[in-house]
């Protein structure tokens, strides 16, 4: 099993989400890779992006999860276009079309990586492992 978009905002995705952010709302993001990004390197992306496109980056949350299994928050960067609208600029490994995003504007980002956010909804020894190591994959 791999954490993918999830398909709704359900509450657990809501419930989730306060726990992060409870100043934001989650949407959905169009996925459109640029041909110039690099695969999860997100901010560095969105950067050279302003700089050849305009626009701003919109810091935040990638929501993943398994249903009713296991949600993940990954930290992220999307681009912000001149009429306001989130656009997702980074390559995926799966060729997500959408991704559903959390902003959060208070994270200070640093030179060091920040770890993501892991809630496991079943509670079963591969979920508990999956929250503690990381794991993006059960198979």
């Amino acid at each position: 099993m791999k954490p993918t978009t999830p398909t709704s905002i359900n509450e657990d995705v809501l419930e989730f989400c306060k726990e992060i952010n409870p100043e934001s709302e989650p949407c959905f993001v169009k996925v459109s890779p640029w041909e110039g990004s690099e695969y999860q390197d997100c901010f560095p992306n969105v950067e050279r992006y302003i700089k050849s496109f305009g626009g701003e980056l919109q810091q935040g949350w990638t929501i993943w999860e398994i249903p009713n299994k296991f949600i993940e928050a990954e930290f992220h960067a999307v681009w912000i276009d001149g009429k306001g609208n989130f656009v997702d600029i980074t390559q995926k490994p799966d060729r997500e079309k959408q991704i559903l995003f959390l902003p959060d504007s208070k994270r200070e980002i640093k030179k060091e990586p920040i770890n993501n956010i892991r809630k496991v909804l079943q509670d079963t020894a591969e979920f508990r492992t999956m929250k503690i190591l990381g794991k993006k994959d059960l198979n």
